[in-house]
């Protein structure tokens, strides 16, 4: 065999040694070693000792572990319905497998259901709400006078004095107003029985009729200055009157 390829040969090996140096980042041998010492010692530098913990197995791409996909997370607003749009306890996402599902109950439900309750505790349940019976307004015309004949028993039914329903009529009607000796109303100038109704209705929803419940048992209390509450005995609600206007 010629020199030629053998030095080419060794010159290739030297040369893989070189780059096999710089990427391992290998440490020369001592200079007092001969040659055969130095290629021992690069021997036992380069040996695998176990594939796991060696520089090949760590980058190997092919043993890359894949990452496992994580469920997206289940929010309370994001849920979506599922079995006709209601959910069981055997088909909860995962947030709400801990509690129990309620479901949003309107307001004539949760009314029903609080019924049958009480219903089942043997409490005596009235659907019923009291009517209070309130007497047409009775009118007579004397002359030029209307006569309000029962006035005094609507303001009692009302609950009101009779002094501020004059006040309310007198600004309503803008015609003088006055009581007789029989605590009858008299009203100067003919005034039919459908436009006193009117006014007086007018009066009931101002000041009797709670704006809540719409129950008439209600109280009005005077807080000075012209302004009056209205108290309510059935639910208790306690509202300004707007009398701007009304006054």
């Amino acid at each position: 065999m010629s020199e030629g390829p053998i030095q080419a040969q060794s010159q290739s090996l030297v040369s893989f040694l070189i780059f096999l140096r710089s990427t391992l980042k290998l440490v020369d041998p001592p200079a007092t070693m001969d040659l055969q010492q130095k290629q021992a010692c690069w021997k036992l530098e380069l040996e695998v000792i176990d594939n796991d913990s060696s520089w090949v197995s760590k980058f190997d791409p092919s043993k890359k572990k894949k990452k496992k996909k994580q469920k997206p997370l289940i929010r309370e607003d994001d849920i979506f319905f599922q079995n006709g749009g209601h959910f069981t306890e055997d088909n909860l996402p995962d947030c709400q497998s801990s509690r129990k599902f309620e479901p949003d109950y309107g307001y004539k439900e949760l009314l029903s259901m609080v019924f049958d309750r009480l219903r089942e505790e043997d409490v005596e349940v009235s659907t019923e709400r009291p009517r209070t019976v309130m007497m047409p307004p009775q009118l007579l015309a004397e002359g030029t006078i209307t006569v309000c004949l029962n006035f005094a028993d609507l303001c009692r039914t009302m609950h009101r004095k009779p002094d501020h329903v004059m006040k309310f009529l007198l600004a309503q009607m803008e015609t003088k107003v006055s009581l007789n000796k029989q605590q009858r109303l008299e009203i100067k100038g003919l005034v039919s029985s459908k436009d006193f109704q009117a006014v007086f209705r007018k009066y009931i929803d101002a000041f009797v009729i709670c704006v809540c419940c719409k129950s008439p048992d209600t109280a009005l209390a005077e807080e000075g200055n012209g302004l009056f509450n209205l108290r309510c005995e059935t639910c208790g609600l306690v509202a300004p009157v707007d009398i701007p206007n009304l006054l």
